[in-house]
């Protein structure tokens, strides 16, 4: 039988090792390339300015060729996305109107959609927590003796709560209705995707809380499925994030009348204001704990 500590890794996770280490080495290379340079400008202040220019060469070397590093992968990262949706002809429900019915007006003003910065500062949010989750799982990992149904509890419990039932239910309550009534369509094309997505990811956060209430320690198998259940569902939620803010938000921003922006940012301002400010306090406190007791900074 195969131990724990041998268990396969995924190719996605090496090939996101890999990826990390080539962000490093350009990384160096950049930095050294900043110190020559730094070094021959700083020559002509003496040996003094010759080490000084290389150091401060060597930190803004490498922090610009991070940040351009960082930029090329983020680029490729939104034409993999792209990609990656032309492919998938369901997503798109048409290739030609993306799920939109022909009764879909084009916005002809450049009306802001508040609601959608709300519910972008959610995504933001959750984030932050699927990163801690990230971290949580690569945790379990590295000790397979600790017991830690109550930490899956906390997690399930803010993903229920925040993700689940507040916001998913307040695009498809609000955004959603609206652009299902205005010409797109809720059956097919990327509102639809959004909603069966909402729904892997609640039976995930299910499986995930069957765990944490196990009366029990986790034995290996059960702890090896755990850290899937939690690395599948930060991979699917990003993916999902990405897709929607893209995709749904864009289609949006760019096609919905404006007393139809007008009516979706009503709305989700009414539904917000049916939570009090204790359990939104709650919210924001609870995501708070989690970053900062798995994540350094």
């Amino acid at each position: 039988m195969a131990t724990h500590s041998a268990r396969k890794r995924d190719p996605e996770d090496t090939l996101r090792r890999r990826d990390r280490l080539a962000h490093v080495a350009n990384d160096a290379i950049d930095a050294s390339v900043g110190a020559a340079a730094g070094g021959v400008l700083g020559a002509l202040a003496g040996p003094v300015g010759m080490v000084a220019g290389a150091a401060m060469g060597a930190v803004a070397g490498g922090f610009l060729g991070h940040e351009a590093d960082m930029h090329r992968h983020r680029s490729a990262l939104h034409d993999r996305w792209l990609d990656d949706i032309d492919a998938e002809e369901e997503f798109f429900g048409t290739a030609r109107s993306l799920g939109v019915g022909n009764d879909a007006a084009v916005s002809s003003a450049p009306v802001p959609m508040r609601a959608l910065d709300r519910l972008r500062d959610d995504h933001r949010r959750i984030e932050r927590v699927l990163d801690a989750l990230e971290v949580w799982a690569r945790e379990l990992e590295q000790d397979e003796t600790r017991d830690d149904r109550a930490e899956a509890s906390r997690f399930v419990n803010f993903f229920q709560s925040f993700a689940d039932r507040w916001h998913a239910k307040k695009e498809e309550d609000t955004l959603f209705d609206v652009m299902d009534r205005t010409g797109f369509s809720r059956e097919r094309g990327p509102i639809a995707v959004m909603q069966r997505e909402h729904e892997m990811l609640e039976k995930l956060m299910s499986e995930l809380d069957a765990f944490a209430a196990s009366p029990r320690p986790w034995r290996i198998a059960e702890r090896e499925r755990v850290e899937d259940v939690a690395r599948t569902y930060a991979d699917l939620a990003r993916r999902h994030i990405a897709k929607e803010e893209s995709m749904v938000f864009g289609a949006a921003e760019a096609r919905l009348a404006p007393e139809a922006k007008r009516e979706v940012d009503a709305r989700l301002a009414a539904f917000e204001a049916t939570a009090s400010d204790t359990q939104v306090e709650r919210f924001h406190r609870f995501a708070g704990e989690l970053v900062s007791l798995h994540l350094a900074s």
